[in-house]
């Protein structure tokens, strides 16, 4: 609930800003952010106290127990097979372009000079 709070308190101050950065009346630059925020703070809490919603957070926070989140040292293992295989399929991939230019550009210098 926080985080759709602080989304829609950032939501409400953009607003603000756009009001003000416009010049509108005051009860327009506050009025209508205020409304927003009083709102979407509702909005939020009723979301989260919706039975369907809440028993999905809940099955989320169950599934999420059940991970087993891999230790600094595997994390960093992985990572780096990941970034080289990364960097070598790049380097594979412009083998292979350097290599059909070289022949694509001599065949259509031959059939130029073929037809000519």
């Amino acid at each position: 609930m926080l985080a759709l709070w602080a989304l829609v308190g950032v939501a409400a101050w953009q607003l603000f800003d756009v009001f003000r950065n416009q010049g509108q009346d005051r009860w327009i630059q506050v009025g209508v952010p205020a409304a927003l925020l009083i709102v979407g703070f509702w909005v939020a809490y009723r979301m989260i106290n919706w039975p369907v919603f809440a028993d999905f957070l809940i099955a989320v926070e169950a599934e999420m127990n059940k991970v087993s989140w891999p230790s600094r040292a595997e994390l960093i293992r992985a990572s780096a097979v990941v970034i080289l295989f990364v960097f070598a399929l790049a380097a594979v991939l412009f083998a292979y372009d350097v290599f059909w230019q070289f022949v694509l550009k001599r065949w259509i210098d031959i059939l130029r000079y073929a037809f000519n």
